[in-house]
């Protein structure tokens, strides 16, 4: 982005003391430009602290994952997640073995029960009795 020496200038007089009424000569562009200027400032500030936070956490477990010091969940979990990423023509509700063909069959017939209860119920509901 270009920015004017007009908003470098007022800038930099912000900075050293002078007051925002001393410098109103300038137009908004000029002052849309000093907050801008603001902004990329605290913008690279932030930015390194996060990369330097975001450093401490990731070395950390790169140095596990060399060594080999992993949890047994950790690695039980990836070896689940191998299974799910190899493309056998399968349907990924289809993957997870009996168990997930159970849930996935179960939640069928729920939805079909379900379904024709609720065409139950709003048939009565239309059709009511007559005593």
């Amino acid at each position: 982005a270009v920015v004017s020496t007009q908003s470098k200038q007022w800038y930099q007089r912000r900075v050293h003391g002078e007051s925002y009424l001393q410098s109103s000569y300038l137009h908004q562009e000029h002052l849309i430009e000093c907050l801008y200027l603001k902004v990329i400032w605290f913008q690279t500030k932030m930015s390194s602290a996060f990369r330097l936070a975001v450093r401490k956490f990731s070395t950390a477990q790169a140095n596990r994952a060399a060594t080999g010091d992993l949890p047994a969940g950790y690695t039980a979990l990836k070896q689940r997640q191998k299974t799910f990423n190899i493309d056998n023509g399968k349907k990924v509700h289809e993957r997870g073995g009996m168990l997930d063909s159970v849930l996935y069959n179960s939640t069928v017939v729920l939805l079909l029960v379900g379904g024709v209860l609720w065409v139950k119920n709003v048939y009565t509901m239309s059709f009511p009795k007559k005593d």
